[in-house]
């Protein structure tokens, strides 16, 4: 399969969590929606693509998709990272996702070492950072401007990306109206490195 139609997979895939996001943190509230919420509905859409492996996983199936595999980093006092969610085979490792319901922009990081084959065991050919973060609380959408200025300034050719960003953007225009579409208006995906 082609890069840009795996990538659109992706897209679409973690879209439509962060849209079921959404719908959740809208039902249970900040104080009821938890990051174990966040890594069902990504797995659940990740697995709907069929690419990168499906969940529950079967014993025929070529891609794999695990919670929390461990990454062994290289020369680095941490010896292991653990992916929020992972697509692997015998062969290569696909996709490393990591998920979080807080402004931690940190994650951006370990994703660019999961696809940099000098900083580890393994190199994944994609990575992907998913934030479903309640609007009192983020501040994501600075961080991920200011990843995206340097990516600009050192050249690098975020077409070409590896490592997609995807959050809810929120601004005081978007006011709740009870429709899912205007959901859609809140969600960014942005490949920055």
């Amino acid at each position: 399969m082609e890069t840009e139609a795996i990538k659109k997979k992706l897209e679409t895939a973690l879209k439509n969590s962060l849209q079921q996001a959404l719908i959740e943190m809208e039902s249970v509230g900040k104080v009821g929606f938890s990051e174990e919420a966040l890594r069902y509905l990504v797995m659940s859409e990740i697995s709907k693509q069929k690419y990168w492996g499906t969940f529950p996983n079967e014993p025929k199936t070529e891609n794999k998709l695990l919670f929390e595999q461990e990454y062994q980093r290289l020369k680095i006092k941490r010896k292991t990272l653990k992916p929020d969610i992972v697509s692997i085979n015998e062969h290569e490792h696909l996709l490393a996702i990591e998920l979080k319901i807080k402004s931690d922009i940190s994650d951006v990081d370990k994703c660019k070492e999961y696809i940099d084959e000098t900083k580890g065991r393994a190199c994944f050919k994609m990575a992907a950072c998913v934030y479903a973060i309640h609007k009192d609380l983020t501040q994501i959408a600075f961080h991920v401007e200011t990843k995206i200025k340097h990516a600009n300034k050192i050249g690098i050719n975020r077409k070409n990306g590896r490592l997609l960003v995807a959050f809810i953007e929120w601004h005081d225009d978007f006011k709740y109206s009870g429709k899912t579409n205007n959901y859609k208006k809140r969600i960014r995906l942005e490949w920055i490195y």
